[in-house]
């Protein structure tokens, strides 16, 4: 604890000025509930700034692994010739966790046009990420019009 200088203002006063005194006891009480008050508030900030990122970070993953069973799908319609349909589902490692897929194959009104919508979660029917696509449809590499 600091003490206070007394120095003499003049020689014909008898009042003296104060140098180098600290704060009062409210004034540290007052700085004291300020920082109280903010600081949780801050915490709080911080902590759904980290929630968020988590979030965006899974997000991001699923909709990678989304992507991976769709265009696995769609490759292996492809080189094997066969009709995409129905529902496919499996699981994947991915970042270090396992993942689930589920991609539905569904024809549209559109001759040889398939809706494809690929989603992917952590648990299985647990949904965090879907894509869709259109795709036409394919026998070796060729695609065959009006059927």
């Amino acid at each position: 604890m600091q003490r206070c200088i007394r120095v003499p203002v003049s020689l014909g006063k008898r009042k003296a000025a104060t140098a180098g005194c600290g704060f009062t006891l409210i004034e540290v009480m007052v700085a004291l509930f300020i920082v109280a008050m903010a600081l949780p508030a801050l915490l709080t900030q911080v902590s759904a700034q980290l929630d968020g990122t988590i979030q965006l970070r899974e997000k991001s993953q699923a909709a990678w692994v989304a992507e991976n069973a769709l265009l696995r799908l769609t490759l292996q319609s492809q080189l094997s010739g066969l009709e995409l349909a129905g529902e496919s589902n499996g699981s994947e490692l991915m970042a270090g966790r396992q993942w689930y897929w589920r991609v539905v194959a569904e024809e549209t009104v559109v001759p040889g046009l398939w809706r494809l919508v690929s989603s992917a979660g952590l648990q299985d029917g647990q949904v965090i990420s879907t894509v869709e696509t259109f795709t036409r449809r394919q026998f070796n590499g060729v695609a065959v019009a009006g059927q």
